[in-house]
């Protein structure tokens, strides 16, 4: 229950008093009138229609106060994105195993087609971030869908000399760069070398910020070879790692070979789902309550003529 002049709440009592130090004093000269009359005093006729204007006052009271009806659960969005999805990261894997070709054309490519596709597709703002051994913030939250497409279209593995992935500090530098309450789009294959503690810390590090994670895995299980790795170049992709980094921040996990999953990810990033903040519920019948307490005075003044005194 939501009020738009909550105030008029806090004088229904006192209108209460001054009805009763009112009725109070008007009572007394009645009923001394009644005996010098000789006429019975009806208790039960008195006491309703004195029961009838506090009902009236209460909702006279409620009307003026303006109620509406239980919040609505509607997706929370920032004041920034004027009411469009939230702040959006790309957080793009650039190491070395993206290169490889369990998927057509290649991880990267699938990724970086994934990545235009929430650049251009998603009505939030969008930043970009990349990841190999190190993570980089290369373009904060912006409007610019031109600049943060030319920036995902860029990135490469073939860039990338070194070897490794730290999804740990990735999400450190993506959670960093936004306003509580952001996303990022983790798209990566999953494989990582650093230990379950600091990615364990990124991940309370998100959730005590309220940013959601969203990942999109590219690569297979059955993985390949990285193109130009002499020994032990196999690479496998990790949906499990995937699944539980977006289960941890009350993301979701989708594959980037599914491009309807890919679509419903953009729809997601459009609504700004997340957790739902309450909106502002339907406005009850004000009219209505004013018509109550007409109601409820008339009926006081009919009782009032009944007992002799005509409408109070």
């Amino acid at each position: 229950m939501t009020w738009g002049a909550p105030e008029w709440l806090w004088l229904i009592p006192l209108a209460w008093v001054v009805a009763g130090v009112s009725e109070a004093r008007r009572e007394r000269r009645r009923r001394a009138l009644f005996r010098a009359l000789g006429v019975p005093v009806d208790a039960a006729l008195t006491g309703a229609r004195f029961a009838l204007v506090l009902l009236a006052l209460s909702s006279l009271g409620v009307a003026l106060a303006a109620p509406a009806g239980p919040a609505s659960p509607v997706p929370a969005t920032t004041a920034e994105a004027g009411g469009r999805g939230k702040d959006v990261i790309l957080l793009m894997d650039v190491s070395r195993s993206m290169a490889a070709r369990d998927v057509s054309p290649d991880r990267g490519s699938l990724g970086r087609m994934a990545a235009l596709r929430v650049a251009t597709g998603a009505e939030a703002r969008v930043g970009v971030a990349a990841f190999a051994a190190d993570a980089h913030l290369l373009v904060p939250p912006t409007e610019d869908r031109g600049l943060v497409a030319l920036y995902a279209e860029a990135l490469d593995p073939a860039m990338v000399t070194g070897q490794g992935s730290d999804l740990a500090g990735a999400l450190e530098v993506s959670v960093s760069a936004l306003p509580e309450g952001g996303t990022v789009v983790l798209i990566s294959d999953g494989e990582g070398f650093q230990d379950d503690g600091p990615l364990g810390e990124a991940l309370t590090d998100a959730r005590r910020r309220g940013v959601v994670v969203h990942t999109v895995r590219v690569g297979t299980e059955v993985g390949a070879t990285v193109p130009g790795v002499l020994t032990g170049g196999h690479t496998r992709a990790r949906p499990e790692l995937l699944r539980r980094i977006a289960d941890a921040t009350g993301g979701v996990a989708v594959d980037g070979d599914d491009g309807g999953a890919v679509g419903e990810l953009v729809a997601r990033l459009s609504r700004g789902a997340g957790p739902a903040s309450p909106g502002p519920g339907a406005p009850w019948p004000v009219s209505w309550l004013a018509a109550v307490a007409l109601i409820l005075l008339l009926g006081e003044s009919s009782l009032g003529a009944m007992l002799g005194r005509g409408p109070a």
